[in-house]
């Protein structure tokens, strides 16, 4: 258990702590251990936290920004809490008093565990958004958890096989949805999930739902602009003892949140581009200089060469220690930040709340959306013959099991790349470095009024779904900031294959993933047809192609 905690001490390389008890009706062992990256709170956050009669003990990771307001909350109902400013402390108590419900006042980005010893349950919870995740493996003799699947299967003397199912569901989509890990037997907890262990005899697993139907503040029409709640919101999330930096683009979304920061701290934007002259179309770092220069924050450049990118292709994709096929240079971005701080912030939701991304869902006889038909319309572009409506139907049912489906495009969307892809990535890379990456959009009183308010939200505009944050940002941005696409954290993955810079032969890849039963002899067909045509030239694929080479990455190290 030391060494699995040991393989994440990039997450947390300032106190690394363990307890360990056994409990007295129980034939079970229960080690907690914790790495914490101080951000606030270095002498009075040490973890894991064990109450007064230490009948609870606690492991935290993340932030809780309304956890002042639950303080003093608990302390007016007569409850002692120890230290001064320690979330942990805050979470403790709240549990003590509240149980489960502490995790639905929860506003923030966490992963949680906590086990009574005298009910014997561990509970674990994660925030809604899916900022933070518990990968869990368990049988009826034992259950194991952590912040990364690295430390997972790291554990000797355990065998974890591979889900051919999660195999088609990465190379249908680009990602593996949650709760689907790439190994049959680990799960990934995210999305406000709460996970119950009942340690007896054997150990019994219950789920449930964190409950989002309610805002951390109180807001009225009269009272509340959409662009006070945002602001209030970002505000809350520039809690911390260390300076504080910021990812920005050519966009909207991560200029305006790097915008409201900068009225209250003095923040260091981070831009990313590469050095090469044909790959000028994949920058934004000259528009990105001019927001930062507007806001006045100092503006710093990560630029790599097409050649350093590739060079450092298989590090930065094992990492997930899963096939990943997401935004690399955030790999290179989080790197450069972690050099000068600790926290930065992102403007990760803010398509979701605000845009949509212009999308259009598909509709039933009903009148009510099409999951699986407006799934297949969004991927099946990408790989139109390969997989079977099966994975989209699967993943259809399990957004409609959750709370959090409101039969719109926003929670379809909070169940779809932003969990599965953007956030996993973003806390993945972040914290490899040791810096903790913020998303004040997904602040729970944004989603909370978005999913009860949509209308202070949406558009009236079709062609532009993000009017109501343009007309905020008017407030914060230039003009031309205001109305630019962004080019997104890209990357020019076609440039490389086709300059011999990462050395592959597509067909012997397809050819052992057929041998070793991860694709079927259909799909090998298939295939080969889409490497015929892009060694031929023809870039209709190219999605696909880059997720069979970081297919490929994953398993030739899984093989070692």
């Amino acid at each position: 258990m030391q060494s699995a905690s040991e393989n994440m001490l990039h997450r947390g390389p300032d106190d690394q702590n363990y307890h360990c008890l056994k409990p007295d009706s129980s034939e079970y062992y229960v080690f907690l251990g914790i790495n914490r990256l101080v951000i606030n709170n270095k002498i009075s956050g040490i973890q894991p936290y064990i109450s007064d009669l230490g009948r609870y003990l606690m492991v935290f990771n993340g932030e809780i920004f309304n956890h002042q307001q639950i303080r003093q909350e608990l302390k007016s109902k007569g409850y002692q809490i120890n230290t001064q400013t320690s979330e942990a402390d805050t979470i403790g108590v709240g549990y003590k008093a509240k149980g489960i419900d502490i995790f639905n006042e929860l506003n923030g980005m966490f992963a949680i565990a906590i086990f009574d010893k005298v009910t014997n349950n561990l509970d674990l919870a994660v925030d809604f958004p899916g900022m933070k995740n518990l990968l869990v493996t368990s049988n009826k003799n034992e259950l194991f958890f952590a912040s990364e699947l690295s430390a997972i299967i790291s554990m000797k003397g355990r065998h974890y096989e591979i889900d051919t199912q999660s195999v088609d569901r990465f190379l249908g989509t680009g990602f593996i949805q949650a709760p689907f890990t790439i190994y049959k037997n680990v799960i990934r907890l995210s999305q406000g999930r709460l996970l119950r262990a009942s340690i007896g005899k054997s150990i019994k697993l219950k789920y449930q739902q964190i409950i989002l139907n309610q805002t951390t503040e109180k807001y009225t029409n009269n009272e509340s602009t959409l662009e006070d709640i945002l602001v209030r919101s970002t505000r809350r999330w520039l809690m911390s003892d260390y300076p504080i930096s910021s990812l920005i683009s050519g966009g909207i979304d991560s200029a305006l949140i790097s915008a409201i920061a900068s009225k209250d701290h003095q923040i260091s934007s981070f831009c990313f581009g590469f050095s090469d002259n044909h790959l000028n179309s994949f920058n934004e770092i000259e528009e990105a200089k001019i927001t930062a220069q507007y806001i006045g924050a100092e503006f710093n450049e990560v630029v790599i060469s097409q050649q350093m990118f590739f060079d450092c292709l298989r590090d930065s994709l094992l990492i997930h220690a899963e096939p990943f096929a997401g935004s690399i240079p955030s790999y290179f971005l989080f790197k450069e930040i972690s050099k000068r701080f600790r926290v930065t912030l992102t403007g990760h939701g803010g398509d979701e709340i605000f845009g949509n991304y212009g999308r259009q869902p598909i509709f039933n006889n009903s009148g009510q959306i099409d999951l699986a038909k407006t799934y297949f319309q969004l991927y099946s572009s990408q790989a139109p013959n390969i997989f079977s409506h099966d994975i989209f139907e699967e993943q259809a049912r399990n957004i409609q099991k959750s709370n959090f489906y409101y039969n719109d495009l926003f929670s379809f969307e909070l169940h779809n790349e932003l969990v599965n892809d953007f956030l996993r990535y973003n806390d993945i890379y972040s914290m490899r470095f040791s810096v903790e990456s913020r998303s004040p959009f997904l602040d729970k009183d944004l989603i909370s009024l978005r999913l009860k308010k949509p209308q202070m939200f949406m558009s009236s505009n079709i062609y532009d779904p993000k009017e109501k944050l343009r007309q905020i940002a008017k407030h914060y941005l230039p003009t031309e900031s205001i109305h630019r696409s962004k080019k997104g954290l890209t990357f020019p993955f076609s440039f490389g294959l086709r300059d011999g810079l990462f050395d592959c032969d597509l067909n012997y890849i397809i050819d052992k993933l057929m041998l070793d039963d991860l694709i079927s002899k259909h799909n090998n067909y298939y295939l080969k047809n889409v490497i015929q045509q892009f060694n031929t030239g023809n870039n209709k694929d190219l999605e696909l192609i880059w997720r069979i080479i970081c297919l490929w990455v994953w398993y030739q190290n899984y093989n070692e």
